[in-house]
């Protein structure tokens, strides 16, 4: 295991002091890493602005998601977490973020999941399709069934339908054929089926979408009805609505009782995966809060959520990262995204 430091390593450490000292925890201690490309290469800084020091000419090219980032090195991938350790050493083919403290990683012939420790797991090479983790289970198919695993690769449960959607980590899954909708929940005890595809959600916040309208419970019963158009779940207590109106202004949300919180001001809305969404009004992004209520007003040309405190925009010519406010940390030139780059940061080109 290869061991690089950070230049602010004694800033880490006076930081991490004052934390077990206060009574009350302070916001701006936390450490959050943001990706970056400058002098044709990508490194990371962290929200005080410090580089995050590698060499051997590692690159560090993915947010960090469960303390760990993907690293490159002459095409080939592995894993960095957030000291500065080489967890992972780049070796191959292809390699896709930690989720439920597994990773789905490849070369040609064969793919397979690992540990944090580069331990290799469960091999699945040999399935028609697999997925991330979600729910602490990994669901693969076969014959148009789909097959559950644990994270040791024991076998949980199966069910007579070939498809699965990435679940939201709330212990209920949901999968489908060519005409029904079922849920499980992640033991594989079944809860419910419902006729008619693509007319039901997600299982989020105790709530399934059904056909833009109403919500139902796991039971089938309608809980929360709307006269508008619902284009969200529930997220944070918060389902995005919108109606069709001439001037754009045709989005808002809804609380959980079904109550209008804002009156259709906004040209569009994210969902609240957050305490906050993006919002467009008269083509500038800004940040609203679950209120309504701008947080950083109106003035970037695309922004998402980047985590719960910060996020990533493009301004003009220029992309970069600032807080929910707008306060500005890091910017740089519009780049050409590679194939590798573009799937790895799916979640944020526009």
């Amino acid at each position: 295991m290869q061991k690089y430091t950070t230049r602010n390593k004694s800033c880490v450490l006076i930081c991490l002091l004052i934390i077990s000292s206060c009574e009350i925890p302070n916001r701006n201690s936390t450490i959050y890493y943001f990706p970056i490309y400058e002098n044709n290469k990508w490194t990371t800084i962290d929200n005080h602005k410090k580089v995050l020091e590698i060499s051997n000419g590692y690159e560090i090219i993915s947010p960090f998601r469960e303390n760990m980032a993907i690293i490159r090195k002459d095409s080939l991938f592995g894993f960095i977490d957030k000291n500065g350790e080489i967890l992972v050493p780049p070796q191959y083919s292809y390699v896709f973020p930690f989720s439920c403290e597994r990773a789905l990683v490849g070369s040609i012939g064969e793919s397979f999941f690992i540990n944090k420790n580069g331990e290799r797991i469960i091999d699945v090479s040999d399935y028609d399709s697999r997925v991330l983790f979600s729910d602490d289970v990994l669901c693969i198919s076969r014959n148009d069934s789909s097959i559950f695993l644990d994270k040791a690769g024991d076998f949980v449960f199966s069910c007579p339908y070939p498809y699965y959607a990435y679940g939201n980590n709330n212990g209920i899954i949901k999968v489908w054929n060519s005409d029904t909708v079922a849920y499980y929940n992640n033991q594989g005890k079944f809860i419910n089926k419902f006729k008619g595809l693509g007319r039901y959600g997600d299982y989020s916040e105790g709530t399934i979408l059904v056909d833009h309208n109403y919500f139902i419970n796991l039971n089938g019963e309608k809980i929360i009805n709307y006269t508008g158009f619902i284009t969200s779940d529930f997220y944070n207590g918060r389902a995005i609505v919108r109606i069709f109106s001439s001037d754009n202004k045709s989005y808002s949300f809804i609380d959980t009782t079904g109550e209008l919180v804002k009156p259709y001001l906004f040209d569009k809305i994210e969902a609240f995966k957050y305490n906050f969404a993006p919002a467009l009004i008269d083509r500038k992004w800004g940040v609203i809060d679950i209120n309504g209520d701008w947080v950083c007003p109106p003035k970037f040309s695309n922004l998402k959520m980047f985590d719960d405190e910060h996020i990533i925009f493009t301004l003009d010519k220029k992309w970069g990262y600032a807080t929910v406010s707008g306060e500005i940390i890091w910017t740089g030139n519009v780049e050409n995204f590679s194939e590798e780059e573009r799937f790895l940061w799916r979640e944020y080109i526009w």
